[in-house]
């Protein structure tokens, strides 16, 4: 059967190298088969774009799963090593599995593909991955980073990790921080002491030598964060530093905004399968969420998608009349 469905849309500005590797990705996608295994024949995927895990989660998630079983299959390859067989998504799923006590450990449910291209596999775990909360924002800037090395274009690197394009470039703009202003952003840290993320995004467009000064002040709360890009501009003017400033083209700025109308689609439309099959708890524990907070979020997606789909429809016959 087909492995979980994933939107690749190629477009024909796309450049040949980007197409060949959706043809790539589609025919492993298309292989999956569904097998149970016992999770020492499986091994975690090192490359794979999700490097934090948070204790606390996996211990939840593994209560739950001990008690009602495993509701989401990962997705894995066979690529013999020490193990039979690779993770390519559903870590998280294979960590809680590993700490139920032996006599009553499940097997891990997943999804067989062919895939013996390690490109195939990075691409394949951060869509599945991205599609989902609880990424950290170094996480996200480089799985886009290790995207653009295969040639995909931005537009579409935000599409298939299901973020805007303008998003996507402020994210992306975080591997001109220096060491010391992403330990920062360890989601380990108390709260007090994290440097909020859009702050970040800021901050990286100044050279790495001025960053961390104003990072500190922003802990410090000498300056709330809605005053950090004006704080930006005084210090690249007093230090003569040029502000890399990026802007979506009109275009670039359309595209952005179908693709967000199609992840919110789908993302409206997963969460109303998981409540009409009733497999809600591991999904309510994996999130810290309840029933009531997961139906309120339905409605606010729906709602959303109404708004934009209105407002498009504006847009659309704006530029009717002006032709």
């Amino acid at each position: 059967m087909p492995a979980t469905s994933i939107a690749l849309v190629p477009t024909e500005h796309d450049p040949q190298e980007y197409l060949d590797l959706l043809a790539r990705v589609k025919k492993a996608l298309d292989s999956a088969v569904d097998i149970s295994i016992p999770v020492h024949d499986l091994r975690p995927y090192k490359g794979q774009p999700r490097e934090y895990f948070s204790p606390e989660s996996i211990q939840r998630l593994s209560v739950s799963i001990d008690t009602g079983g495993q509701m989401t299959r990962g997705m894995i390859r066979e690529k013999p090593a020490k193990t039979r067989y690779e993770l390519i998504d559903g870590e998280r799923r294979w960590r809680s599995i590993n700490i139920i006590p032996v006599e009553r450990r499940p097997l891990y449910k997943a999804q067989l593909i062919e895939a013996d291209d390690d490109v195939v596999q990075f691409l394949i775990s951060g869509i599945v991955n991205f599609n989902r909360e609880g990424h950290t924002p170094m996480e996200v800037m480089r799985t886009i980073q290790t995207y653009r090395s295969f040639k995909i274009p931005m537009e579409q690197i935000a599409g298939l990790l299901g973020i805007s394009y303008a998003w996507a470039t402020s994210i992306y703009g975080l591997k001109d921080l220096s060491a010391d202003v992403v330990k920062l952003l360890d989601p380990e840290l108390p709260r007090a002491k994290q440097l909020p993320v859009v702050a970040a995004m800021q901050i990286a467009k100044l050279p790495q030598s001025h960053q961390i000064g104003l990072a500190m002040r922003v802990i410090a709360k000498d300056i709330s964060v809605g005053r950090v890009r004006g704080e930006v501009v005084k210090v690249a003017t007093q230090t003569g530093s040029n502000i890399r400033v990026r802007e979506a083209s009109p275009s670039q700025q359309w595209r952005s905004l179908n693709n967000q109308i199609g992840v919110i689609g789908r993302t409206a439309n997963q969460i109303q399968t998981i409540v009409a099959k009733g497999d809600v708890s591991e999904v309510l524990l994996y999130q810290e969420k309840t029933t009531d907070e997961l139906m309120r979020t339905l409605k606010k997606t729906r709602e959303t998608i109404e708004k934009i789909e209105a407002r498009v429809t504006r847009l659309r016959e704006a530029y009717k009349k002006q032709k």
